[in-house]
């Protein structure tokens, strides 16, 4: 994820010395000439986008008070012996460089929040990645991993977490165990089944499967009460899930790319969709309650075997949705 770099006042920290005050800003500094003359414990925030690094500067190590550290864009491809002393570190994203594997002390950095991994080459994560107790979003979009470690499941704080995209071929069961998790992505990793104790993940309202072999949903999906995106774009279902329809927080609902020919009448029921991609199917016809779905904004279903007078129709029930056909 590349982050816009730009220097801006946070907050004012005024320090006492005897009689004179130095006011130090927390600023975000987008490279080290920038810090120079500048006390190392006072450097909070440090991006160093895009800047051809093959290691990470040793300068870097002593900013012991850093709480975020944005390195993307690099070749970087390994971490330095020293890098766990930056005990205070919040967010750190390593986005977009060359690792192929983590060292465990990545362990040690327990106040850690936010991680960015995306766009790397790792194959394996480090088994005491559940250390960073406090972690609470991980992307690791984009990488070649087969599985995950046993301990993943006890990152019991995790609410967003992005690892689609690697070679899983099967739903990694850990995840199952994250009870807190808000987002899920696990589209393009080649999944077939989905388990049926995704149920428990009750806190879902993002669920992003798109691009794999997917057929069909589990009847405990319909425990995701609280779903307001799913994404299940390009798989194989040949029927339209009717659980979806359970649905009732759904604002946007993507299940383009199948081979589905008919939509059941209990679609018209998810009054609170916003967007709704149907595109690319088999659809010859729509429930004739369609026009309740008020809430509709985008309505993609070119591709479909669709009767135009059937569109147009639509058209004039849903004056304010833009329908493509």
């Amino acid at each position: 994820m590349f982050k816009a770099i730009s220097i801006f006042i946070l907050s004012i920290i005024t320090i006492s010395t005897a009689s004179t005050q130095i006011a130090y800003s927390e600023r975000s500094y987008s490279n080290l000439s920038e810090t120079e003359g500048i006390p190392s414990d006072s450097i909070y925030y440090l991006s160093l986008y895009q800047q051809e690094l093959k290691s990470i500067p040793d300068e870097v190590l002593s900013f012991k008070n850093l709480l975020e550290l944005d390195l993307p864009g690099n070749h970087l491809s390994e971490l330095p012996k020293g890098f766990s002393k930056l005990k205070s570190l919040e967010e750190l994203d390593l986005s977009y460089n060359s690792f192929e594997t983590l060292p465990n002390t990545i362990g040690k950095l327990t106040n850690l929040n936010t991680l960015y991994l995306q766009m790397n080459s790792l194959q394996a994560l480090p088994k005491n990645l559940h250390k960073l107790k406090k972690l609470k979003t991980l992307v690791l979009l984009h990488n070649k991993l087969t599985a995950v470690p046993n301990s993943f499941a006890k990152l019991k704080n995790l609410e967003v977490l992005h690892i689609g995209q690697n070679k899983f071929q099967k739903f990694p069961e850990q995840i199952l165990q994250l009870t807190e998790l808000r987002i899920l992505n696990l589209g393009m990793s080649e999944i077939r089944l989905i388990p049926e104790q995704i149920g428990q993940l009750h806190q879902l309202e993002s669920l992003i499967l798109g691009i794999n072999n997917i057929s069909s949903l589990p009847e405990e999906m319909k425990l995701l009460t609280n779903l307001e995106k799913l994404d299940l774009s390009d798989n194989s279902f040949e029927q339209f899930p009717e659980l979806i329809c359970l649905f009732k927080n759904l604002r946007f609902l993507n299940i383009q790319d199948n081979k589905i020919t008919q939509l059941p009448d209990c679609i018209c029921s998810l009054e609170n969709l916003q967007e709704l991609y149907l595109g690319r199917n088999q659809i010859k016809s729509l429930p004739t309650d369609m026009g309740k779905l008020q809430n509709l904004q985008e309505f993609y279903l070119n591709g479909n075997p669709i009767d135009p007078k059937i569109l147009e129709k639509l058209k004039q029930e849903l004056p304010n949705c833009t329908i493509s056909e």
